[in-house]
């Protein structure tokens, strides 16, 4: 009897999320970047428009950081380079959390746990997507 509740949940949990990316998500991902639909996909939100502008800014101070090393590979100069390449690493999957359906998924699947079934490294690092970039933002500094 509890591995019916239990299946029936994990049914129920799955057409939840079934139903938060249909809700989302166009069916048709939109390719032409001529279309207005293209544009209003991948900048349609403020958090997407800020990630983008976020991963042109550290990809740009990657390259200027990875550049200074040629001409000098003092730590501080290979220091930049390293957060360089983590802040664009973590600006890549701000991108990725930025879509509407991802952030509702995520906090879905956040609400949907209880913490106390954590591990110490899920609870504080690993739980969701953003506590990833996050993390990943922060080792940049």
């Amino acid at each position: 009897e509890e591995e019916e509740e239990e299946e029936e949940e994990e049914e129920e949990q799955i057409d939840e999320e079934e139903r938060i990316i249909a809700t989302y998500k166009p069916e048709v991902e939109p390719k032409n970047p001529l279309k207005k639909e293209f544009w209003k996909r991948h900048l349609g939100t403020d958090f997407l428009v800020a990630s983008y502008l976020f991963l042109i800014s550290s990809a740009a101070y990657m390259f200027y950081t990875i550049s200074r090393l040629y001409s000098t590979t003092s730590a501080h100069t290979l220091a930049n380079a390293f957060a360089g390449v983590l802040f664009t690493l973590a600006s890549v999957y701000f991108i990725k959390l930025s879509y509407p359906e991802t952030i509702m998924l995520m906090a879905y699947r956040v609400m949907s746990i209880d913490p106390k079934d954590m591990t110490f490294v899920q609870r504080f690092f690993t739980a969701n997507e953003m506590l990833i970039a996050l993390w990943l933002f922060t080792a940049g500094f």
